[in-house]
């Protein structure tokens, strides 16, 4: 067994908060390079482009505000799912139309 090479998957990353999220983009608005930001919080170049493109120029009122929507979309979803099991209800696209 000592001669056994064990393959380990690598740990996936630190992962960020939406806050956190926020700080780091202040940082760049700020006029830090990207390249330097993203070395010292250890994600990639191309995470903060992806980042910057769907957080960027929120504030944090705004931040909550979509956090409410989502948790409200997600709620309506599951009860939405449920009524179809209750009710063995079929989707509307299992419906045949006549």
């Amino acid at each position: 067994m000592a001669n056994e090479e064990v393959k380990k998957k690598a740990p996936k990353g630190k992962r960020y908060t939406q806050d956190e999220i926020l700080k780091v983009l202040k940082e760049i608005e700020g006029g830090a390079s990207i390249a330097s930001v993203a070395r010292a919080n250890g994600v990639t170049d191309q995470t903060l482009y992806w980042w910057r493109e769907k957080y960027g120029g929120m504030e944090s009122g705004e931040l909550k505000e979509l956090r409410a929507l989502q948790t409200d979309a997600r709620s309506t979803r599951k009860r939405a799912s449920f009524r179809l099991k209750a009710f063995k209800l079929p989707l509307e696209s299992d419906q045949v139309s006549t």
